[in-house]
């Protein structure tokens, strides 16, 4: 980080936020003064990929004098990732920005410090965090049949994930009530993709109009390929395939009788009233 190529110093900043070594901490913040832009970004996100809490101050400083760019994004994500209590206030003031990449990064700063109750759930979701509503026992009880119905035909072909969130993009972290997954999602230390999901499952007891009219078309725009919705209130699976767009251009619904197999994988029939409480 005091070669005297910038090129070096940058580099430098990327292999220790990579290995995450903490003990480059002072080395850091002071290349976050550094005379090059090209070094000062890499600095700043190897700040947060150590969690360095002694650079909040640096950090907060650099934000401010950015306000917007790739400036303002390093050092607001590398807050974020260290979240500390001291940056609620810029977080929470940060999450009606105009730029979804730093909506983005300050509601994943508030989840570190804590901000949110233990009990709530919240998705990130077209830039904005949607708290969502507690599970009733008709929701858990489709979510839970559903997921052992599943799992039980996996094999080595799927990974069945229950609630957990995925990157559908930077200004998107939603949390389905199932995703069929890549197996490679079980070996690589982030977020699934778009790319790696076979299939979305949402449960809806009252959450219908939000999912078809926000989670839908967010889905489709980013190439989700397939996407189911539980409607528990009306005992059908409403089946969503063929993304254009922000649009599904297949939409199917079926009754409890009825069955259906995802399109990765035609050879696991499943029956829609098998999943409904």
């Amino acid at each position: 980080l005091d070669h005297y190529d910038p090129a070096v110093r940058a580099g430098a900043a990327r292999v220790i936020a990579r290995l995450k070594v903490a003990e480059a901490g002072d080395a850091l913040i002071k290349a976050v003064n550094d005379s090059q832009a090209d070094v000062r970004y890499p600095a700043m996100r190897a700040l947060g990929a150590i969690r360095e809490t002694r650079a909040v101050g640096a950090l907060t400083e650099q934000f401010a004098y950015y306000k917007k760019g790739e400036g303002a994004w390093s050092a607001l994500d590398a807050l974020a990732q260290i979240g500390a209590p001291a940056s609620v206030p810029l977080f929470k003031q940060r999450l009606r920005d105009k730029d979804p990449y730093i909506r983005r990064a300050a509601a994943e700063g508030l989840g570190r410090a804590g901000i949110f109750d233990e009990y709530d759930r919240v998705e990130l979701l077209n830039g904005e965090v949607v708290v969502m509503p507690a599970i009733g026992w008709r929701h858990a009880i489709a979510v839970t049949r559903s997921s052992n119905a599943l799992i039980l035909r996996s094999g080595d072909r799927f990974e069945v994930s229950p609630q957990n969130p995925f990157d559908l993009d930077p200004y998107s972290q939603p949390v389905p009530d199932l995703a069929l997954l890549d197996p490679i999602c079980d070996t690589v230390k982030r977020h699934p993709r778009p790319e790696e999901i076979f299939l979305v499952i949402e449960v809806s007891d009252s959450t219908g109009r939000d999912d078809r009219e926000d989670k839908l078309p967010a889905y489709a725009r980013n190439g989700v390929r397939e996407s189911w919705l539980l409607n528990l209130d009306d005992g059908a699976l409403e089946v969503f395939r063929d993304p254009v767009d922000a649009t599904y251009r297949e939409a199917l619904v079926l009754g409890p009788e009825e069955t259906i197999a995802p399109l990765a994988f035609p050879d696991l029939t499943l029956r829609v009233g098998d999943f409904l409480p």
